[in-house]
């Protein structure tokens, strides 16, 4: 038989797991659509042919820094997501009250809103003068 110390202790642990919350080791990077490298760059350290400064400097650093262009980039991009959400859930600019067309002169030359843009073509049909046929002429 066991003893109450076990009991207790093992009471005591089970207890205790039931209510300690989940721990992550990480949490997940609230940046979209970021991955972090798969390779490290401080692996062109170890490169032959030259030495580790200038492996550093030509192919480190510079690796580094694109890298970090990069993250700024795509944190700008969701910045301008976001931004572009919230205004379009905004919502339009109101009317204007009175509506409005190509060539709306309205009441400014006193002949009133038109109907159409243009006016009907038979309105302005020119016709040719003709000469009268039993004139002479001296």
């Amino acid at each position: 038989m066991l003893s109450w110390n076990y009991i207790g202790l093992i009471l005591g642990l089970s207890l205790t797991a039931l209510f300690v919350p989940e721990a992550c080791a990480q949490q997940p990077a609230n940046q979209p659509g970021y991955r972090p490298p798969t390779v490290s760059p401080y692996l062109n350290l170890l490169r032959r042919g030259a030495g580790p400064g200038f492996n550093y400097f030509t192919l480190v650093r510079p690796e580094l820094d694109l890298r970090g262009a990069l993250r700024q980039l795509q944190l700008g991009l969701g910045d301008l997501r976001r931004q572009q959400q919230l205004l379009e859930q905004e919502e339009a600019m109101p009317a204007t009250g009175h509506p409005t067309y190509f060539m709306n002169t309205g009441w400014y030359f006193n002949v009133g809103p038109r109907q159409g843009t243009t006016l009907p073509a038979e309105r302005y049909r020119y016709t040719a003068i003709r000469r009268p046929v039993n004139l002479r002429y001296p």
